[in-house]
């Protein structure tokens, strides 16, 4: 399965953004409102939403996966990334 890392800003986490690992594809299960089982495979944007919400759905934010030395202000942002940080996109 492949990854990227993406930028990340939330209105939680006011202020600060950080680099956060993504599947770029993922299969989510889970019932309709009829209480039916579903499946979705989704990729690219609406798999990293899905991840998103996830994350919510189990207490998890960001800062939680950031990867480490990328977590910075709003106001920090045009200053290149540490030293050994991935590259994002």
């Amino acid at each position: 399965m492949r990854n990227h890392f993406f930028s990340y800003i939330y209105i939680c986490v006011d202020g600060f953004r950080a680099v956060v690992e993504r599947h770029l594809e993922v299969e989510v299960t889970g019932l309709d409102r009829n209480g039916q089982a579903i499946k979705v495979n989704a990729s690219g944007w609406q798999a990293r939403i899905f991840q998103h919400e996830c994350d919510h759905l189990d207490g998890t934010l960001y800062v939680d996966k950031m990867v480490p030395r990328t977590f910075r202000t709003v106001d920090n942002l045009d200053l290149p990334l540490a030293l050994g940080c991935p590259k994002m996109g």
